[in-house]
């Protein structure tokens, strides 16, 4: 996702919820008042665009994805020539993460795209400019389930809800240089900059909560990242398939770390349980790759927590964490595993 939001005005926020009510049932009201919406849509767009043709618009910014609503809105902007830059809804409350709701982001990607083929609609970057429920803010393990699912789609960008008291960067720091247990998600978030997200497969699931994970390498450091966590209390294991032996080598260190859930409005130090560094020499296999089988969890993992595997060639003198800032732009699309 990109690392700073460059997109222009949204030219209305929440419609659905707060302005025009298109939530409702009733097919009577919801044709008047979606009508009356998408006539502003067009007012707001064309004067926008009118004054700043620099202007990258957003919309249409609903609480809550709706297929009905989207499919008529994409279709009025193509006829009217009013189609945003940016399409954009919040994935607000912890029904996003879960499969059998019908909130949930996966399913709400997938119908969206299907809305602009069917109306010959290329595809616009999405911002999912609200996401996360209260239960969901500041919890490492939480917050990693909905990033993974924006990096799996490449959604343009994604900002967590704002529930908490002003200045705390939504809850993720206690106060001046007291980060909790959300911003060091972030933080190892933020470190994967400047490197190639590769593809990840997740076990599958059928409830709330499930084992997601981020996976990124970087071959002029000649490292690779994974982060991982989520889903129920039990132990898991990480493998990491296809290791280039000519990159890497025959040996990698491979630095396991956690971070723990540290409450909202708490104190949370880096690693807070711990971190464990091995050269381990990698599986031989029958083509050119090898095979890395870790456990971060180590018997005590927490669904809370979210756990990070760095591996660097084991003649690397890299460190785990990053010895310049990259620049946050676009990552590219993922690599086959």
């Amino acid at each position: 996702m990109r690392g700073a939001l460059r997109c222009g005005p949204r030219a209305s926020n929440e419609p659905d919820f707060i302005w025009y009510g298109t939530s409702t049932g009733n097919l009577t009201q919801y044709q008047q008042r979606r009508d009356a919406l998408l006539s502003h849509w067009k007012t707001a767009v064309e004067y926008i665009r009118e004054h700043d043709q620099d202007a990258r618009v957003m919309g249409a910014n609903d609480a809550l994805f709706r297929e009905r609503f989207y499919g008529d809105f994409l279709t009025f902007a193509r006829d009217n020539d009013v189609l945003p830059d940016f399409v954009s809804w919040h994935q607000l409350d912890s029904t996003g993460l879960d499969p059998q709701h019908g909130n949930y982001f996966r399913t709400n990607y997938q119908t969206y795209r299907n809305l602009e083929r069917e109306r010959g609609i290329a595809p616009i970057p999405i911002n999912i400019n609200e996401y996360g429920g209260n239960r969901d803010l500041t919890v490492p393990g939480q917050l990693l389930q909905y990033v993974a699912m924006f990096e799996e789609a490449k959604v343009d960008a994604g900002g967590k809800a704002y529930w908490t008291a002003a200045g705390l960067l939504g809850g993720d720091v206690v106060e001046t240089n007291k980060p909790g247990g959300g911003w060091w998600f972030y933080k190892m978030y933020a470190d994967l900059a400047g490197a190639d997200t590769v593809k990840v497969t997740p076990p599958p699931a059928t409830t709330i909560d499930k084992l997601e994970a981020i996976g990124a390498i970087d071959d002029s450091r000649r490292q690779a990242r994974v982060i991982a966590g989520g889903g129920t209390e039990t132990d898991f294991d990480v493998v990491i398939d296809n290791i280039d032996r000519k990159l890497f080598g025959g040996r990698v260190n491979v630095t396991v770390s956690a971070t723990t859930w540290s409450g909202q409005n708490r104190h949370n130090s880096p690693g807070r349980r711990g971190s464990v560094t091995a050269n381990i020499e990698l599986d031989r296999r029958p083509v050119d790759g090898a095979v890395l089988r870790a456990n971060p969890g180590g018997g005590a993992f927490v669904k809370t927590d979210r756990h990070r595997l760095f591996l660097s060639a084991a003649t690397s003198s890299a460190s785990p964490e990053p010895r310049t800032r990259r620049r946050c732009g676009r990552w590219k699309p993922n690599r086959p595993p």
